[in-house]
């Protein structure tokens, strides 16, 4: 009799199932390996092996393994061949039928994830945003933030005016595209018209971290800026402003390294002032290039900082401090955001770099002053 076997990884010799064909059988069992027996073959010469089949379908021609076959019915029969090649035909088959009968494993880590009240879930909430490459210990929270994700602007957070002497002109000169507001340079009767986003009625804050993330418009006289500022009338002039940056558009590169000869921005200033604009009230000025390499501020995004504490106040760009502290505490009242695009005396229609011919003062919205956010957190 021969015997050949194919034992599954983890079957025990227990749970192997034998069958010895001596003819028709029909035989259900679980799904294990199966070993084949049946009587030998004769042959005028010898024989050379066997061949297993399973519905007609031949396995293997050297060793007889049946491995690991689905639920199903089958017929299994066999045939003999000698070393000539000669074959003999296929036994009567024996139909044998697999049953499915192990459970599925047990499932585990039983937990509650939510709580529905036949709803969806409410998706989590995103991280409140940090300050650039500050300490986040050292704040609070995020007390004023506009993403400009609306297509409107919010005006719970902002009023815009324009000015130019005062006086104000009606054109729109700004919008919202992508997440972002942009504010581009206009001319019209005769001159460039500044415009500022304010929260003088909305919002105001004493002491805290500010953050504006934005790309900077070029051209001659453009001067995009960044202010806290408080204009409240004391005697007449008070005024405090932090200037967390102001940046200058002129008509030629200067030794003061505004802008290059193309007239893009690469430089800004950071100041503290106090009660009015003259030199002497100056609490403290600091120049970009004065510790950072000049660039163009309208090529890429930057991320401008500022941190008023009680003891003064400290500018970063992308996260690096620009200067030692402004040491004060003078500047203790609440100040209001000012974001603006105004413009520069030395803006003329139609002036050019040096004596070549050169975009003065690009209109539209190709040349815009672009925020992507602005942000205020409470100190701890």
């Amino acid at each position: 009799m021969k015997t050949v076997e194919k034992i599954k990884s983890g079957v025990t010799m227990k749970k192997v199932i034998f069958l010895l064909i001596l003819g028709l059988f029909k035989l259900t069992f679980g799904q294990e390996t199966i070993q084949l027996s049946w009587n030998a073959s004769t042959d005028n010469v010898g024989v050379a092996g066997y061949r297993v089949w399973v519905d007609g379908e031949a396995i293997t021609t050297d060793t007889f393994y049946i491995l690991s076959l689905d639920p199903g019915t089958y017929d299994l029969t066999i045939s003999a061949f000698d070393a000539a090649g000669n074959e003999s035909a296929q036994s009567y088959p024996l139909n044998i039928t697999i049953k499915d009968i192990l459970p599925p494993t047990i499932p585990g880590n039983l937990r509650i994830d939510f709580v529905s009240s036949g709803s969806d879930p409410e998706p989590e909430p995103s991280p409140e945003p940090k300050p650039f490459g500050q300490d986040s210990s050292l704040y609070e929270a995020l007390v004023f933030s506009d993403e400009f994700e609306a297509d409107t602007l919010d005006t719970s957070k902002w009023a815009h005016h324009l000015y130019s002497g005062w006086i104000t002109n009606p054109y729109k000169n700004w919008h919202f595209d992508n997440g972002e507001l942009h504010i581009w340079p206009r001319y019209d009767e005769g001159k460039f018209w500044d415009r500022n986003f304010e929260t003088i009625e909305t919002f105001r804050q004493l002491y805290g971290y500010f953050e504006i993330e934005c790309k900077l418009p070029f051209g001659a006289g453009v001067r995009p800026a960044f202010w806290l500022y408080n204009a409240d009338d004391v005697n007449g002039k008070f005024r405090l402003e932090i200037d967390i940056f102001e940046s200058y558009g002129y008509t030629q590169a200067s030794a003061l390294k505004w802008n290059d000869d193309n007239l893009h921005l690469t430089s800004y200033e950071m100041t503290v002032w106090l009660v009015d604009e003259s030199s002497s009230n100056k609490i403290g000025n600091y120049r970009f290039y004065e510790y950072l390499e000049p660039r163009d501020l309208s090529m890429e995004y930057h991320i401008y900082g500022c941190r008023w504490d009680l003891e003064g106040i400290t500018f970063y760009f992308d996260g690096q401090q620009l200067g030692p502290k402004i040491e004060t505490n003078l500047i203790n009242l609440p100040l209001f955001i000012d974001l603006r695009l105004r413009y520069s005396d030395q803006a003329q229609r139609g002036s050019g770099v040096l004596s070549r011919s050169n975009p003065y003062t690009p209109e539209g919205k190709d040349n815009a002053f672009v925020i992507k956010y602005v942000r205020v957190w409470n100190l701890k």
